[in-house]
């Protein structure tokens, strides 16, 4: 037997649809697409999944930006702020004080 009338064989074994040579060329060609070239699918839900995330830092980070731009600005305004801050976080005190600092035990 050639090949030329094995190949007829084995062709005439596949169904018709895949016969035809535009669903064959179709289907070839959206396989390239899924995996052939350099951006497959995955790559593309991986990027799409990496977006979200950074999306979601985005979000996160300007919301942090407001809250300390409202710090700010209340830190200009209020003379009570700067001296609640100034006690609380650089542990500065009047002269004729004293400050206790007091540490709990961590369990």
């Amino acid at each position: 037997m050639s090949f030329k009338r094995y190949f007829i064989k084995q062709y005439n074994k596949l169904p018709r649809l895949l016969r035809n040579k535009y669903i064959l060329v179709s289907v070839v060609f959206v396989l390239y697409l899924a995996i052939g070239h350099g951006r497959t699918i995955i790559d593309l839900f991986a990027l799409q999944e990496s977006r979200a995330q950074l999306e979601e830092e985005k979000d996160y980070y300007n919301s942090e930006i407001e809250k300390l731009e409202e710090q700010h600005q209340k830190l200009e305004t209020s003379k009570e702020e700067q001296i609640r801050i100034a006690r609380e976080e650089y542990l500065m005190k009047r002269p004729d004080e004293d400050i206790f600092i007091i540490e709990r035990e961590s369990e």
